[in-house]
């Protein structure tokens, strides 16, 4: 039987800026804190996005299918999905941001997600959803 753990904004991850496609093993924000005692990551997590002002996010430079979610998996950056299936996400403001669940992310040790800030700076914090 699986134990579920469910937002522990304990393990929130660090800020991301949202930004181009990630390329270095350093990009994004490490998440191996989220393995416990040697066993699996998390099976989801929430994706928290933020910006600094009104603005969209849309696909990076290079893409066409809306913002990317990227997982750091054996070494390699792998594009695992697309947020907000596909469309911009508009960022209201500094008071009104975009939440999502990213699942299937169980042996990543990174994440990232990439897209074009219209405005201002905008911001993705991962927090684990439930643990295996």
């Amino acid at each position: 039987m699986r134990q579920g753990v469910y937002f522990q904004s304990g393990n929130a991850s660090a800020l991301q800026t949202i930004g181009a496609r990630p390329t270095l093993s350093s990009d994004g924000v490490d998440i191996t804190s989220w393995s416990t005692a040697g066993g699996g990551g998390p099976i989801a997590a929430a994706c928290l996005i933020d910006g600094s002002a009104g603005a969209t996010i849309a696909s990076p430079t290079g893409g066409t299918a809306g913002p990317e979610v990227w997982a750091y998996i054996l070494a390699q950056w792998y594009l695992v999905g697309y947020l907000n299936n596909g469309v911009t996400i508009p960022i209201v403001g500094d008071t009104q941001g975009f939440a999502t669940q990213l699942s299937g992310i169980g042996i990543a040790t990174r994440l990232y997600v990439a897209g074009t800030v219209s405005a201002g700076t905008a911001t993705a914090k991962y927090v684990p959803m439930e643990v295996a």
